[in-house]
């Protein structure tokens, strides 16, 4: 299964269900629309969240990412999601990305059908987009889900692959 890596608390939005467009500079993702990939958390906390999203959480959402920052998870699998869509985001797509819009070119991978592991699984997180191993890996899904996450046959590299090819 293709994954990217996000900084928290990021991730956890995006498990959570409050962030359902990821944004990017660049198109690199294009091609995982269609698929469903795994959202991984990595180790590193976005010391500046609070600045760029605050205007999209309510307090509720600020005081559980609080604790999130005290104790959630990193280094991580934490969900799967469906990729409905890649295209270039406006300003009405702001509260889906918990960012600002308007300002520069960004393009948004719209996610859907969320599924959240039962416990986070450890991986080490890369750059660009990469390939998820483990057999343990779909065990973590509801069955009908990971049915349809599989990959098919064929080998899982280690190596990450910009652009998703």
């Amino acid at each position: 299964m293709k994954a990217i890596t996000l900084i928290q608390p990021w991730a956890s939005w995006i498990a959570l269900g409050w962030k359902s467009i990821e944004t990017r500079r660049h198109r690199l993702f294009a091609s995982l629309v269609g698929t469903r990939i795994a959202i991984h958390a990595g180790k590193k906390w976005d010391v500046a969240w609070f600045a760029r999203a605050s205007a999209y959480l309510t307090a509720e959402q600020t005081y559980r990412t609080e604790d999130l920052r005290r104790g959630g998870p990193r280094g991580a699998i934490v969900c799967t999601a469906s990729v409905t869509d890649f295209r270039r985001v406006q300003q009405i797509d702001s509260p889906a990305a918990m960012c600002n819009c308007r300002h520069g070119t960004l393009y948004g991978l719209l996610l859907a059908d969320i599924h959240v592991l039962r416990e986070p699984m450890p991986a080490r997180g890369r750059l660009g987009v990469w390939d998820w191993c483990g057999d343990a890996a779909m065990a973590a899904l509801p069955a009908k889900k990971a049915q349809a996450a599989e990959s098919g046959p064929g080998p899982c590299t280690a190596t990450a692959r910009r652009g998703g090819a």
